[in-house]
């Protein structure tokens, strides 16, 4: 298990604070602790801090079951809640799921490393500039707004791809490819899941009012945090129309190149079947057939079937077959 423990002290300072004496100074309200509990496997690895903190069976259960989907379970002593997340440093697009543990003086974080690393430790030295107060409310509406923050950069990077691509549409339409829709695709759908599993959060947090966690000790932190992940979600159903309407305009385009293709040997089909039937007239074997014996009948024979080829492509060309 990797263990983060930091205290807020009165100056708004996240410092490092000893783990092993970080519930007690909590339950004795001596400091307002976060505990970030990393890479923990099994129930086993928590059962210290479990017991130590008197966790209910729920929350208990909730904690050591794996998280696949959000939630927001408020209790009488502690409020549970489980929030998406794409940590920063990871190369790929896959969404984390966050357990967020309040308790009177202190909140436990459990996830991956890279959640701590990436979202807050290169903060921990401004934190006075960016933490709303000395609470728990204060601390979890910070995190709540550097999250959505960075679920506003991803949808902004999204919809600058698809600008991207919609250019390069209107200018060579032939040269988009099939991946390149698909793939922004796939980022709307990791963006949309991330903000439909935030929203069942962030709304009941802005209500939430207990003795250890009061909505109204960080209010304004909470509804700009909801006001971000409510701006994302109109923002993605017009991008999802624009990634349609990219997808409807790239089945078009194929849909026109090969008709355009199937076009053009209906030229060539009409431009040669007159000529195969005089082929097919003078290959015939009657005994007698005067253009036999013309002296001049081969190359009359071959010259005509040359002008009956571009009389029948002036054609075409004037009535616009080649446009």
């Amino acid at each position: 298990m990797n263990i983060n423990c930091l205290e807020i002290d009165e100056q708004l300072n996240l410092k490092p604070y000893p783990a092993d004496l970080a519930v007690a100074a909590a339950k004795n309200g001596e400091a307002i602790i976060w505990l970030n509990l990393g890479d923990c496997q099994a129930e086993e690895d928590m059962e210290k801090w479990l017991d130590e903190l008197g966790v209910s069976a729920l929350s208990r259960h909730l904690l050591t079951t794996p998280h696949n989907r959000s939630g927001f379970y408020p209790l009488k002593k502690e409020l549970l809640f489980i929030t998406p997340y794409v940590p920063l440093a990871s190369d790929s697009s896959e969404v984390v799921f966050v357990p967020f543990l309040c308790m009177k003086n202190i909140l436990i974080t459990l996830h991956p490393k890279a959640f701590y690393q990436s979202q807050h430790s290169d903060l921990l030295s401004e934190s006075a500039s960016w933490l709303h107060g000395r609470s728990i409310a204060g601390l979890v509406s910070a995190m709540m707004i550097g999250m959505t923050l960075r679920t506003m950069q991803g949808v902004t990077e999204l919809r600058n791809a698809v600008t991207s691509l919609e250019e390069k549409m209107d200018r060579d339409p032939y040269n988009v490819e099939i991946d390149e829709i698909m793939n922004l695709r796939s980022d709307l759908l990791v963006n949309e899941a991330l903000t439909y599993d935030s929203l069942p959060c962030l709304t009941p947090l802005n209500t939430f009012d207990k003795g250890f966690f009061s909505h109204k000790e960080a209010e304004e932190y909470l509804n700009c945090a909801l006001g971000n992940m409510q701006a994302v979600d109109r923002s993605l159903t017009l991008i999802r129309t624009r990634i349609e309407y990219l997808h409807s305009e790239f089945d078009s385009n194929v849909q026109n190149k090969t008709n355009h293709r199937l076009n053009m040997l209906t030229i060539l089909s009409a431009i040669f079947m007159p000529i195969t039937l005089l082929a097919g007239i003078w290959g015939m074997n009657f005994e007698k057939m005067p253009e036999l014996g013309f002296a001049l009948g081969y190359p009359l024979a071959l010259g005509s079937m040359v002008l009956v080829a571009i009389v029948m492509l002036r054609l075409f060309r004037k009535g616009g077959w080649f446009d």
